[in-house]
């Protein structure tokens, strides 16, 4: 019986989500919820927040098993942001196909998206030592908390732009928890808890610089729809239509600094590939300068 176990593969960070979603169901596409979350995975993103989390989770020592189940609850709250935000900005493509609210309607996008919520916590259900589940399960409920009062606030003004101040506060509050926790969930599982507050901070400045980034990426697209929250939209109406790519481009290069302020001093180098990204997409700005 041991060496049975032994031959098994090796589970990955989509298996251990699609286990926690489906729950020993049958996968059936003739299911609406089951089809809509085949439909949104068809198209793989850029896998960014699991690759952050498996990178930090071997500076700290954490198994490839424990690592790809905390990727996979972070995965899972990423992917329910996402549908949210079609729902919201009634967005009719996600990565180059028809969005999950477009082709499957209201209904099941709010149900996607509370079931991707909820498997989030799942894919803990197997983290070892069960010790440390009460305190990933509250990380990630104050992430969640975080990422509905931006998302409140983002769409609190209506059809308005609103200004720039409350859009660089709803967008770190959307964007910045889900980078936070490829770091914080590895940390609570390595016992660094005295790190979570720098990780916190290190984690929400990334996430609003990678916010400005792939705003000034999608302004063009973004401009018709004025209950948006693109950052540089924000910062246009605020300067009277001049062109803020410059300006947000290099609003971006600051966070990102800070972001690398923030973590550069964890235990292990764990803030390294936080770091690493950093730098990376500081390169992509040049593209905005001018």
């Amino acid at each position: 019986m041991e060496s049975e176990a032994v031959s098994q593969p090796p589970k990955s960070v989509s298996s251990y989500l699609m286990e926690a979603f489906f729950g020993g169901e049958q996968i059936c596409e003739t299911i609406p919820i089951h089809a809509a979350y085949i439909h949104h995975f068809l198209t793989p993103g850029g896998g960014a927040r699991v690759g952050l989390t498996q990178s930090c989770s071997s500076l700290l020592g954490i198994s490839k098993e424990n690592s790809d189940r905390l990727a996979a609850a972070v995965e899972c709250l990423h992917n329910a942001s996402l549908v949210q935000d079609d729902l919201q900005d009634e967005s009719t493509m996600r990565r180059g196909r028809e969005s999950v609210v477009s082709k499957f309607g209201i209904h099941i996008a709010l149900g996607l998206t509370d079931r991707l919520i909820t498997s989030s916590f799942a894919c803990l259900a197997g983290v070892t030592p069960s010790s440390a589940l009460p305190r990933l399960i509250l990380q990630i409920n104050r992430a969640v908390a975080e990422i509905v009062e931006g998302q409140i606030s983002e769409f609190a003004q209506g059809k308005e732009i609103g200004s720039l101040e409350t859009r660089l506060d709803s967008s770190k509050k959307k964007s910045g928890p889900l980078f936070a926790l490829t770091i914080e969930l590895p940390l609570i599982l390595a016992n660094q808890l005295e790190y979570l507050e720098p990780a916190h901070r290190g984690g929400c400045l990334f996430g609003l610089g990678y916010q400005f980034l792939d705003d000034l990426s999608d302004q063009a697209a973004d401009a018709d729809h004025f209950s948006n929250g693109n950052l540089i939209l924000a910062m246009e109406e605020d300067t009277g239509g001049d062109s803020a790519a410059p300006l947000g481009a290099e609003l971006a290069r600051g966070f990102f600094r800070d972001a690398v302020t923030q973590v550069e001093n964890l235990p292990h180098g764990a803030g390294e590939p936080l770091i690493d990204l950093a730098k990376r997409l500081c390169s992509q700005l040049d593209a905005f300068d001018s």
